[in-house]
């Protein structure tokens, strides 16, 4: 394990001097430099990974989008260039226009020679790429020699490899046995973190004017404006780490460590970063570089408890639901089941909900699929109150995510049960926790000596000492304290390995959202043996994030609850579903959920503006057909569709004109581009009378919901490609998000076949002034067999 650590962590001295030495050898190497322009207004050219544009250069890096259909470079003249060594882009291709053409190429390495010269093209403005075929033909200019150099498309899709430190073996459906299970996914989030690591340390920020609050006492916030980062496609996460540094540095101890507590709530509401680690703060240097700090906690604890788990840590029956061999899931209880599965919060279940409840308590493994708007988190709060009533037991509430986290703790506080969020340090202050949950304060509560030292810990009052070690000794063990008394802990999956709760017994668990969860991140609640297991989410939406190609080729994008679906461990389905207009669930009822779904709302209990004038007045929803292709947006990694947008702003406005809250309306952007324009076009609105109006991604809007939803496709260009229709289950997501009210914003034409028939055959699709909609033809072939999502069923070989 310390092997581990060291190799991908690394010393960061060693690491800086190797780079600084590498770069030297290059400097010195006879060969050629690439010349690039700068202040490019799209890109400089494709890179070999799926034909991917190379949006910017940052010092001695270029940035490839994940998603651009294109094999051809852009046609765009440049004026100002500057010299790059492109050695690292050994696997991409390169083109440039005038004047760029008109420089002389002069260093590279000769051992590396072939590796750059596969994968470049040096273009005039009029010159095309020569095809052949199954081949791509490039020019390669080398010392006044010109070369031609035929590569296969297939070579131009290969993604960047990671050198690994073990071999890596795909995941599988059934293990031989513990060692072979916790070995498969060690190599893998070896992989990941590796990846991660270095995706994450290339991210930064300049140029950000940064505000301080040096009067916080022991905890010295700087503060920065959402506009400062309009253009940035680093993302800033609560609890996250992030490295501030003088854009003119003076010395190279200057770095700042600092953790993000806040996020903007509206379009003028700040950042702010705690100070975690400085020698000295600055006293007259504003402007700063953002650096993103890659955090190895997840991963490290994600390995320890598959350490843990091959020691023997779980009991041989959970080892065997774990490797797929278990077929018997019954685990009876001693006490009779209750009557009813109500509670005092909750007066009413439907028939699927009540058969969750009664599965997860008489099982030792009970997966509940919850599809849109089924009340899962309802069933959820019922299963877990009657857990503890009847076992007498703690119950570890978990989730991947603080939000859902939060969602299920503050349905849970309303039983009467004793329960405490347990939650990282950075986010024990947004308003938007519920405070009285958390367990610093109801430390605080039990006991005031240790309230009273909070107040002059926060004051910076402290003395650095003995004081100082007595107030942390003193929290840690109340806090403990806390935490062993509770009824019921909500945290996310990594917390569960907190230092906190080694001193904390639970045998019921139960991971909302599983579906989004690695399956090694499952394993951090339940390494340390489970009597029962819950895992709660729908294979049907939004799957675990992972980055390295090699790592999602292997297997590691598939959750633990989409394997134990297959392996067939007790399973019920939600089948009611209370949030949607009944019109609006029928696409995804029918094509992700075999037409099980049904309705519990009616039409009435759904009716929103009444002035508001829908295509059809019995079903709140249309296809907006806007005829416009997607633009790169500024930062040269996303993409954003300002026709689109403006299509969005007009409705948004038509919505609030007709008296609807703005605080109802959700904006879907699929691309961080098209958010930021969408953000900055609303905060322009006069009056700012669209305050309110959230504006996210598909991820973000993940278990949440608003009255009414706005989704811009953004993508739809000459090749037919909608990026984020990929994954039929991010559309999924998209459109089960309203109440209300729907309405899709895109370009008819490339889109989903089988959606686009959907709205065309009832009259939805239409197009012309918001205030004037007339239908829209579609031109496309009905499928003659309907499309019905199908889940991956191979597993890696």
């Amino acid at each position: 394990m310390g092997n581990l650590w060291s190799k991908i962590i690394g010393n960061k001295k060693r690491e800086q001097q190797q780079t600084e030495n590498h770069r030297v050898q290059q400097r010195e190497s006879s060969g050629f430099t690439v010349t690039l322009p700068t202040g490019t207004r799209r890109s400089v050219g494709y890179g070999a990974y799926s034909g991917q544009p190379v949006h910017r250069l940052s010092e001695r890096f270029a940035n490839l989008h994940l998603e651009s259909p294109s094999k051809e470079p852009f046609d765009a003249a440049y004026s100002h260039c500057r010299e790059y060594n492109l050695e690292f882009l050994h696997r991409y291709s390169v083109a440039t226009r005038e004047p760029c053409s008109s420089v002389e190429p002069r260093f590279i390495r000769p051992n590396f020679h072939s590796a750059i010269a596969n994968n470049f093209s040096h273009k005039s403005p009029d010159a095309g790429v020569a095809r052949d075929g199954n081949h791509l033909k490039a020019v390669v200019t080398r010392n006044s020699e010109s070369k031609e150099v035929t590569a296969k498309k297939e070579d131009l899709r290969k993604p960047p490899t990671l050198e690994k430190t073990s071999i890596v073996k795909p995941a599988r459906l059934r293990y031989l046995d513990l060692k072979e299970y916790t070995m498969t996914f060690r190599s893998l989030i070896e992989l990941e973190a590796e990846y991660e690591k270095q995706m994450i340390e290339l991210q930064k920020v300049r140029n950000i004017e940064i505000r301080w609050d040096k009067q916080s006492g022991s905890k010295a916030l700087a503060y920065f404006k959402p506009s400062e980062i309009n253009d940035s496609e680093m993302e800033f996460t609560l609890g996250k780490r992030y490295l501030l540094s003088p854009a003119i540095p003076v010395s190279s101890e200057e770095s700042i460590e600092c953790e993000l507590v806040q996020t903007p709530n509206d379009f003028n509401e700040d950042y702010c970063l705690r100070i975690l680690k400085a020698a000295n703060l600055p006293t007259e240097c504003h402007t700063f570089i953002i650096k993103a700090s890659w955090c190895y906690v997840t991963y490290q604890r994600m390995l320890n408890a598959l350490v843990h788990i091959q020691s023997g840590s779980i009991s041989p029956i959970l080892s065997e639901c774990l490797c797929g061999k278990r077929t018997n899931f019954s685990a009876p209880l001693s006490e009779p089941l209750p009557k009813t599965y109500t509670i005092p919060s909750v007066k009413r279940l439907d028939h699927s909900q009540e058969l969750a409840i009664e599965t997860g308590l008489t099982k030792l493994v009970c997966l509940i699929q919850g599809p849109p708007g089924t009340g899962k988190t309802i069933t959820s709060t019922c299963l877990i109150y009657h857990l503890h009533r009847i076992t007498g037991a703690k119950v570890i509430a978990l989730a991947p995510s603080n939000t859902a986290v939060d969602n299920l703790c503050m349905r849970l506080a309303q039983t009467g049960l004793n329960v405490v969020r347990l939650c990282a340090s950075a986010r024990e202050t947004p308003s938007n926790l519920p405070k009285e949950l958390m367990v610093h304060v109801k430390a605080g509560q039990i006991n005031p000596e240790l309230a009273r030292l909070e107040k002059q810990h926060d004051l910076g009052d402290l003395k650095p000492g003995a004081e100082l070690k007595h107030y942390l000794k003193l929290k840690k063990n109340t806090e403990i304290r806390v935490l062993q008394e509770a009824d019921v802990i909500c945290c996310t999956c990594v917390m569960a390995a907190d230092v906190r709760m080694e001193s904390v017994n639970f045998t019921n668990v139960l991971i909302d959202e599983c579906g989004q969860a690695l399956e090694p991140e499952c394993l951090i609640p339940i390494s340390r043996d489970v009597s029962r297991l819950v895992l709660v989410g729908d294979q049907c939406q939004l799957g675990p994030v992972v980055q390295c190609p090699e790592a999602v080729k292997a297997g590691l994008d598939r959750s633990l609850f989409e394997r134990l679906h297959m392996l067939g461990a007790p399973f019920v389905r939600l089948e009611t579903q209370y949030r949607m207009h009944p019109e609006l669930v029928r696409f995804s009822s029918r094509v992700f959920y075999d037409n099980q779904i049904q309705s519990g709302v009616t039409a009435l209990d759904r009716r929103g503006c009444p002035r508001f004038r829908w295509p059809s007045s019995d079903i709140p929803t249309f296809f907006y057909s806007v005829e416009s292709e997607e633009q790169l947006a500024p930062n040269g990694v996303s993409y954003w569709n300002p026709e689109e947008a403006k299509a969005v702003k007009a409705i948004i406005c038509k919505f609030i004109d007709q008296g609807v809250n703005p605080s109802e309306i959700g904006v879907i952007a699929p691309y961080v581009g098209q958010k930021t324009y969408l953000i900055r076009q609303l905060a322009s609105v006069a009056n700012r009378r669209n305050q309110g109006v959230e504006v996210s991604s598909v991820d973000g809007y993940q278990g949440r919901e608003k009255n009414y939803i706005i989704l811009s496709c953004v993508r739809s260009n000459r090749n037919r490609n909608v990026g984020f229709l990929n994954d039929p289950r991010r559309l999924n997501v998209a459109l089960t998000r309203a109440r209300y009210g729907l309405i899709i914003i895109g370009n008819p034409d490339p889109l989903w076949n089988e959606l686009l028939h959907f709205y065309h055959d009832q009259n939805l699709l239409v197009k012309g002034s918001i205030d004037s909609l007339q239908r829209a033809a579609l031109i496309s072939r009905k499928p003659k067999v309907p499309y019905a999502y199908e889940r991956r069923i191979e597993w890696p070989a």
